[in-house]
């Protein structure tokens, strides 16, 4: 949209309809539709002469639009120019020289676009007048002039997110009434000016992301009456938080997370009743039974705050205040993770009925998971793992019914007996971890219920039974899903074939107890990226369409009692050609493996990494298309029966750093039976390789 403000009105003219070539036109037309009667308020407006000089042009404003390339030198011509705005764009190249020329310019908002270089110290020098200038999200390099100093009139200054680099110049000295300065996410180094903190006018200072250093100053709670946006995150700050910030009682959102604070919370925080959000989390800070906790109480009196995160703080320590429950209702995210709390989870959690997100994780914290916990019906979030909690889910944490992310997994958590079935009504839940517990019973049927899932994770546990066959019906967003490492038993559901919409990624179900053949629908999962089975009771082939799962990077299928021999059963080995992305091929330790090698293994995609086929009845010679897997480190085929002579192709495979096969089967041996590519000249090849190790098994 163009801008155009002139003595007889304001108006608005669509980008598209202010092409370059029809600028001048629109404008004569605008001209014609808006002044009536005698005389001629607008005589430069007379089609001769470029546009850019006529009277009145004081406002441009092309935002969000899909313009490219760089900045047109003509608008430096537009001298009467008093706000510029080409935000969100794709404009590339540097600041033309010639904007400043635009000497009656106030306000240059040239945010999200693609700009590089230098911010040029003339804008201090020549646009006097400038009260705005918003550069964020672009490109900019160099250091901040200190040229700005002249503007005298400065009131917003926002360059976050560019490359900028240097200690900050006091620039704002000049100024008279800064009240947004925003720096934050350049690189940014040294300590901030101290006349900065004589900036009474402030209402938001942002300066996270950066690399600055030195302590917050003891009487900041003095310097800045009226300061709404206070954000010194992601620095090198040290020492401690000021009593004196307390002060500060027109604070919304304070932020000094991941810096080098050490020390205790002020506990006054409370005073700060306009609070909303307080990050406090990646630093050193303390508290313990003795002392440190005071400002949770304290923050009671926060009546707004919806943000409270003091996550990764491991010198917190001692029992969660039982006061935190007693903060407001308000509260939204409450992350504690990461830290050294103990204790138990308040009985009364559940009066934190506005709790989005709830993060325990990586504590002390024991005991059991309380019934309370149900009437956090807003709760999208909750994470629980690694922790030491024990006991039982609470059949109330099916009320959850917002919970999209539900968490109890991990070490150390001594969760047990069944897996609730009122998780069945958590609808809108996306992932499920309840992996490294001590859940047993069977996988509840009604998870099938909860047909947003996208991630079940249910390992190392000592769940038995059946796979649920509904999983498979019922679930069709389902990518991931791990089960291994119980005492699963039966077959493979084929439906769960019927996980491929919208992209199946990863099956996990190895180290159970499952029999039967792997199910050649199976074959259908065209996305999967992952399949392990190993450590079954798998029999019979492997299904000859294998190759459809083109997305295929890991197969593992050791340890089970899969067939093959010279007449059937290979056939998933040509298949798997394929499968161009497949980079470990586990195949080892099925005894019903026999029959030779066949020759397709040469033809498997170069970025195989690893092919293990050690502990298995195959016989024969090495395939020479061996060597075409230029990319193997890994090459297993130790315990076989296999003999002949190592083909001279393997001295192709220039990464393999291991190989398991030279104290396998039966090869030539003495030096009047060895022919060329025999084992004697192989050696050669080993020892030229010096760094390549051998071994029985992988």
């Amino acid at each position: 949209m163009l801008l155009l403000s002139s003595s007889v009105s304001v108006l608005a003219i669509p980008a598209a309809a202010a092409e370059a070539d029809d600028d001048g036109a629109t404008l004569l037309v605008i001209k014609a539709g808006a002044i009536g009667g005698d005389g001629d308020p607008l005589p430069s407006w007379n089609g001769t002469g470029e546009f850019c000089g006529w009277e009145g042009v004081t406002v441009l404003d092309l935002s969000y639009n899909s313009l490219a390339g760089e900045i047109p030198s003509a608008i430096g011509r537009l001298h009467r120019l008093r706000s510029l705005n080409l935000s969100s764009n794709s404009f590339t190249g540097e600041l033309p020289a010639n904007l400043t020329s635009c000497a009656a310019l106030e306000v240059m908002m040239l945010q999200t676009n693609r700009l590089h270089g230098c911010i040029p110290p003339e804008l201090g020098n020549k646009l006097t007048r400038l009260e705005v200038i918003i550069l964020w999200q672009n490109n900019l390099t160099g250091a901040i002039p200190a040229s700005l100093a002249n503007l005298t009139s400065l009131r917003k200054f926002a360059v976050g997110f560019n490359k900028l680099h240097g200690i900050i110049p006091p620039f704002f000295e000049g100024t008279l009434g800064l009240q947004h300065l925003d720096l934050a996410y350049n690189n940014l180094s040294g300590e901030l000016p101290h006349s900065l903190y004589n900036m009474s006018s402030l209402k938001s200072l942002q300066i996270q992301g950066n690399m600055l250093h030195g302590r917050i100053p003891a009487d900041i709670g003095s310097r800045f009456p009226g300061l709404p946006i206070l954000i010194f995150a992601d620095n090198q700050f040290t020492g401690t938080i000021p009593a004196s910030i307390s002060n500060l009682t027109s604070l919304q959102v304070l932020e000094l997370s991941r810096n080098r604070l050490t020390g205790y919370v002020p506990r006054a925080l409370g005073r700060l009743q306009d609070l909303r959000q307080l990050r406090l989390h990646n630093n050193m800070l303390e508290a313990d039974e003795r002392e440190g906790w005071e400002f949770i109480t304290s923050l009671s009196n926060c009546s707004k705050l919806e943000t409270l995160e003091i996550n990764g703080n491991s010198a917190f320590t001692g029992q969660l205040p039982s006061s935190i429950v007693n903060l407001s209702t308000t509260l939204q995210i409450l992350l504690l993770g990461k830290t050294g709390i103990s204790g138990g989870i308040p009985s009364a959690i559940g009066n934190m009925v506005g709790l989005q997100e709830l993060a325990v994780t990586d504590t002390l914290i024991s005991g059991v998971i309380p019934d309370g916990i149900g009437k956090l019906e807003n709760l999208g979030s909750l994470g629980l793992y690694n922790t030491n909690l024990s006991g039982l889910i609470p059949t109330s944490i099916g009320n959850l019914s917002k919970l999209i992310e539900l968490f109890l997994n991990l070490s150390n958590n001594g969760l047990q007996n069944d897996i609730p079935a009122s998780l069945g009504r958590l609808r809108h839940l996306h992932t499920l971890d309840l992996s490294s517990n001590g859940f047993s019973g069977e996988i509840p049927a009604n998870l099938s219920s909860c047909t947003n899932l996208t991630t079940v994770l249910l390992y190392s546990n000592q769940l038995s039974g059946l796979i649920p066959v509904e999983l498979g019906d019922k679930l069709p967003r389902l990518k991931n899903l791990r089960v291994y490492k119980n005492n699963l038993v039966g077959e493979i559901p084929a439906s769960l074939a019927n996980l491929s919409f919208p992209r199946m990624l990863i099956l996990r179900l190895y180290m159970n107890q499952f029999t039967g053949s792997i199910p050649a629908s199976l074959c259908n999962l065209t996305t999967l990226e992952e399949l392990e089975l190993q450590e079954n009771r798998l029999s019979g082939h492997v299904p000859s369409a294998m190759g459809r799962l083109q997305g295929l990077q890991r197969l593992n299928l050791q340890y089970n009692m899969l067939e093959a021999d010279n007449k059937e059963g290979w056939e998933f080995i040509a298949s798997l050609s394929n499968c161009s992305q497949l980079q470990h091929l586990l195949i080892g330790s099925n005894a019903a493996f026999t029959g030779q090698i066949p020759s397709s293994i040469g033809n498997l995609s170069t970025t195989l990494q690893t092919l293990l086929l050690a502990d298995t009845g195959i016989s024969g010679t090495i395939p020479s298309t061996i060597g075409n897997l230029v990319n193997l480190e890994y090459l297993h085929m130790a315990n076989n029966s296999i003999n002949g002579v190592i083909p001279e192709s393997i001295g192709k495979l220039g990464n393999l750093w291991q190989f398991g096969g030279l104290n396998s089967g039966k090869f030539w041996e003495d030096e009047e039976s060895a022919s060329p590519g025999s084992i004697n000249e192989s050696a050669q090849w080993f020892n030229s390789h010096r760094d390549i190790q051998t071994a029985a098994s992988f």
